[in-house]
């Protein structure tokens, strides 16, 4: 029975530390939640008005980061597009260049064959 009674008083004693203004109704599980709610700054469960502002930072929050992120796309898209039009050019030359050493291919075969016919005759 002294042991309950101690107890009740440690519980009074820690509530009263936590929560100044005091309450009778005092125990363990509101000692936590207060001293979470001290600790943390805000209670357990968020009323509606926290949570429309919590909703208001964080979309400002996630816009900013979209807008961040499109401007990185538009970025790499112009680079992309500068990229793709100096390639452009070189590959253009490259098909060109191979279709001559193609055409000269073609005329050494035939030079080949018309020496052999001649050779063989």
């Amino acid at each position: 029975m002294n042991e309950i009674k101690s107890r009740q008083g440690y519980w009074r004693e820690v509530c009263w530390t936590a929560n100044p203004a005091g309450s009778a109704n005092c125990g363990e599980g509101t000692v936590v939640k207060k001293n979470r709610q001290r600790h943390c700054g805000e209670p357990l469960k968020p009323s509606k008005t926290r949570l429309k502002r919590r909703f208001v930072v964080m979309q400002g929050q996630l816009d900013k980061l979209h807008n961040e992120i499109r401007r990185t796309l538009e970025k790499i898209s112009s680079r992309e597009k500068y990229i793709n039009n100096q390639l452009e050019n070189h590959i253009a030359e490259f098909r060109n260049a191979q279709d001559q050493l193609a055409q000269v291919f073609i005329e050494h075969e035939e030079c080949l064959k018309v020496n052999n016919n001649a050779y063989l005759t």
